[in-house]
C-alpha cells in the first residue's frame, strides 16, 4: 500500500469512530428538539372539579433532578423533562391529601397524559373538651355541692341520691337522717296542703320551744320560710310535691353560711329543688308547678296567720 492508500485509510477509521461516539451520544442523550413530557389535569376526587393551584412535581429517580409546576385553573398541567427515563409525578394542594404516582417510564419524545384525583385531606384536630359551667347544668345546687366539699364548714349534708332512696319522705322526715335534728310532728288544720306535717328544731334556747332548742331558721332556694310555732305552717307546705334535690342543715348559726344568718339565735337549714328541664322548651314542668303551688299555699296561710 502507498503513502496515499495508508492516508485514506487512517482518514476513513477516523470518521467511523466519530460517527460510533456520535450514535452512542444520541442513545443517551435525546436532543431538546423530542422533549420527553407529562401532560394532565388535578380533580378533586369526589366532584370531580378542577383543583387549581395545586403543586406539581415531575422527579428524575436516577437523581438528576425535579421539574416544578401549578395546576391552572382548570386543574390542567404540563411538565417536559430534558431527557428520558424514569420518573414519578407528585401532587399537592391545599387541603388535599398528597398523591404520588407510579413510576413512568419516557422514552425520547414520548408524552404521557394523566389524570390525577385527589381526596380530601381531614385535617386532625385537637380534641374539643367541652366544659359545662356548672351553675348552666345544676344551677342552684352548684354553691350546695361546693360546701358539701368544703371540710371548714361545719354542716350536715344530704345530697339528691340519698333523698331519692326515701321517696316517701316528707320534707321535714328527710331531717331525720341527720345529727342535731328534733321534730315536732303537728296536727294537720283547715287550709293545709300536706299531711305528717312537722316543725324544725335545732340546738339552742329559743323562745316558747322544748328546754334545749329553738326554731331553725329555714330556707327554700335561698328564701326565708317561716315556721309558724302554732303549727299552721310547715316548710312541708312549701315543698310539698316539689323535687328536692340537696339539704343543709347548720346546727348553729354560727356554722351556717353568711348570707343565711337573719339570726344568731338557732341554727340553720336549706333546702334545694332541682330545675327540670321545661317540657317541649316551654312551660313550667311538673316539679316547678308543685313548687309554685307549695309557695302560694304557704302564702295564704302567712295571710291568714297576719
Amino acid at each position: 500500500m502507498g503513502e496515499v492508500g495508508r492516508w485514506w485509510d487512517g482518514r476513513v477509521r477516523r470518521i467511523g469512530a466519530v460517527v460510533a461516539l456520535v450514535a452512542a451520544l444520541a442513545v443517551a442523550y435525546p436532543t431538546v428538539g423530542a422533549a420527553q413530557t407529562v401532560r394532565g389535569v388535578v380533580l378533586d376526587a369526589s366532584t370531580s372539579r378542577p383543583v387549581p393551584g395545586g403543586r406539581v412535581l415531575l422527579v428524575d429517580l436516577s437523581g438528576r433532578g425535579t421539574i416544578q409546576g401549578t395546576s391552572g385553573p382548570e386543574g390542567a398541567f404540563t411538565l417536559s423533562a430534558s431527557r428520558g427515563g424514569r420518573f414519578t409525578l407528585e401532587v399537592e394542594a391545599l387541603g388535599y391529601q398528597s398523591w404520588v404516582s407510579e413510576p413512568l417510564t419516557l422514552g425520547g419524545g414520548e408524552s404521557v397524559d394523566l389524570i390525577v384525583r385527589v381526596g380530601v385531606d381531614a385535617i386532625p384536630l385537637q380534641p374539643i373538651e367541652v366544659v359545662a359551667e356548672e351553675a348552666m347544668r345544676r344551677g342552684r345546687i352548684v354553691d350546695f355541692e361546693r360546701r358539701r366539699d368544703d371540710p371548714t364548714l361545719g354542716g350536715y349534708y344530704l345530697t339528691e341520691e340519698e333523698i331519692e332512696s326515701r321517696p316517701m319522705a316528707t320534707p321535714t322526715q328527710l331531717l331525720r337522717a341527720l345529727p342535731s335534728v328534733t321534730l315536732s310532728q303537728i296536727q294537720l288544720t283547715p287550709g293545709a296542703m300536706g299531711l305528717d306535717r312537722s316543725l324544725v328544731y335545732l340546738p339552742g334556747r329559743g323562745i316558747a320551744a322544748p328546754p334545749g332548742l329553738c326554731l331553725a331558721q329555714l330556707f327554700v332556694n335561698g328564701v326565708p320560710v317561716r315556721q309558724d310555732p302554732s303549727g299552721r305552717l310547715s316548710v312541708d307546705d312549701v315543698l310539698d310535691g316539689a323535687p328536692i334535690a340537696g339539704i343543709e342543715v347548720y346546727p348553729r348559726a354560727s356554722s351556717a353560711p353568711l348570707q343565711y344568718r337573719t339570726s344568731e339565735l338557732c341554727g340553720v337549714v336549706l333546702y334545694w329543688t332541682a330545675e327540670p328541664e321545661p317540657e317541649d322548651g316551654a312551660g313550667w314542668g311538673l316539679g316547678r308547678m308543685g313548687l309554685g303551688i307549695g309557695l302560694v299555699g304557704a302564702l295564704i296561710t302567712l295571710a291568714i296567720i297576719g
